[in-house]
């Protein structure tokens, strides 16, 4: 499942950039669920 670690990731360096942000947890919890 490789497109899936990119795309988490990718999801993960958003908010390094962006700051901290309410966003960070829902699409956390959205990735979890697609696994």
């Amino acid at each position: 499942m490789q497109e899936f670690e990119t795309l988490y990731m990718a999801v993960r360096r958003l908010p390094s950039f962006a700051g901290p942000h309410p966003h960070k947890a829902e699409k956390t919890e959205i990735l979890h669920d697609c696994k």
